[in-house]
């Protein structure tokens, strides 16, 4: 059976343990059949988003890379409001996910509410 859903778990990660988050989440995910699932790493501007933090999710990966896939998210520091610039260019933010062993890449860009704070449109250079 294949199931593909989405859950938010909120911000474990500043009330409880890394370890005693992970125990919880791995007892929950063995109790209701889960092999795999995705940790997102939202990115966006500072002050926009809590949750997991980049090294939380990687040690989640490292305890699992099986079980576990991380999507990285970019920094867009430096075109918030319509600023032209990053402040580290998006394809070295890339390359340093890859190497820090992100599997892919979550974008949140195309939601109303960061455009409007972003200033660029989807298709913006």
């Amino acid at each position: 059976m294949l199931i593909d859903s989405h859950t938010h778990f909120g911000d474990w990660d500043s009330v409880k343990p890394l370890e005693e988050m992970y125990d919880a989440m791995m007892t929950e995910m063995d109790a209701n059949g889960v092999d795999r699932f995705v940790i997102a790493v939202t990115g966006g501007y500072a002050g926009q988003y809590g949750g997991f933090r980049m090294a939380d999710a990687l040690w989640f990966k490292r305890r699992q890379p099986e079980r576990v896939f991380v999507l990285g998210g970019l920094d867009w520091s430096g075109i918030v409001g319509g600023e032209t610039a990053p402040v580290y260019p998006f394809p070295e933010q890339l390359d340093l996910l890859r190497a820090a062993g992100c599997d892919g890449l979550k974008l949140l860009n195309g939601k109303p509410d960061n455009r409007k704070v972003l200033g660029h449109a989807l298709d913006s250079e």
